[in-house]
């Protein structure tokens, strides 16, 4: 792959080269210390301290299908924010590029893809306009700190006619973030549901959306569509969807999803 932009440094993993285009920063900084403590639990249990497991399984298993679903096989395929290089290790029918700020986590996806990798803020993607047919980008908007760049660099390297699958948390609360004991100065800065999402890609950006993906749920009263308050909530919150849970399975989903928000939630656009 020919970047358009210059590369910084390269780094060798085991043979496998990473091209660095972003500067050191405090952005940089804080995102290395947060994948840091990912990685020392990671390489000890194999486990995310961050998410729970089964959880985040469910998560990337429906970016793969979407990805399959939306994707030919044989095309370019950029993962931005690849993280360990989960989704990339499932899509190997595709021609596979990885972007992340963290070299641990590069370190960690050049184990386990054959993909060309670099270490670049989505702010500063270093690759020409119009190169890729899908760009997949979970649990990465959420963190930036210029959206609008991010964006606009997500849809520049879109080919037209191509696919941008997005993943972000849905009308996520906050609060956690502002606390003084957070351990990281920022981590979360900005929280999504389908409207702003729409609004975002269609009317600021000209492209269209074509599909949400709605899920997975947890079953927990801080994702109550409504807000209910007081003494002996928590034990008829559990009440209530432990009789739930003896319903057959499509029954029950569709009374989970009246009920509650999803954790998180998939955005389908076509670049036009």
């Amino acid at each position: 792959m020919v970047y358009q932009k210059k590369v910084r440094e390269i780094v060798d993993v085991d043979g496998q080269k990473i091209s660095v285009f972003s500067a050191q920063d405090e952005y940089i900084e804080i995102y290395d210390k947060i994948s840091a403590d990912h990685l020392v639990e990671h390489r000890k249990s194999g486990k995310n301290p961050f998410i729970e497991t089964s959880f985040w399984a469910e998560c990337e298993a429906t970016t793969v299908q979407l990805i399959k679903r939306h994707g030919k096989k044989g095309g370019k395929l950029l993962d931005v924010g690849c993280g360990l290089g989960n989704v990339l290790r499932q899509c190997q029918e595709f021609e596979c590029y990885g972007l992340d700020i963290s070299l641990g986590y590069l370190r960690e996806a050049a184990k386990v893809t054959s993909a060309e990798l670099c270490m670049s803020k989505v702010e500063d993607i270093p690759y020409y306009s119009d190169t890729f047919d899908v760009v997949v980008c979970t649990d990465v908007l959420e963190h930036v700190i210029d959206l609008h760049t991010a964006l606009k660099q997500i849809f520049r390297v879109l080919k037209p006619g191509g696919t941008a699958i997005f993943r972000t948390p849905y009308r996520e609360n906050l609060n956690l973030y502002t606390k003084y004991d957070f351990p990281y100065r920022y981590a979360h800065v900005r929280n999504f549901d389908e409207y702003g999402m729409k609004i975002l890609c269609e009317r600021v950006y000209q492209q269209k959306v074509e599909d949400f993906h709605f899920g997975p749920y947890m079953i927990d009263p801080g994702y109550l569509k409504v807000s209910i308050q007081g003494r002996g909530i928590g034990v008829l919150f559990r009440a209530v969807f432990f009789v739930i849970g003896l319903l057959p399975t499509n029954y029950r989903m569709s009374v989970i999803r009246t009920l509650l928000n999803p954790v998180e939630f998939h955005t389908v656009v076509k670049c036009v």
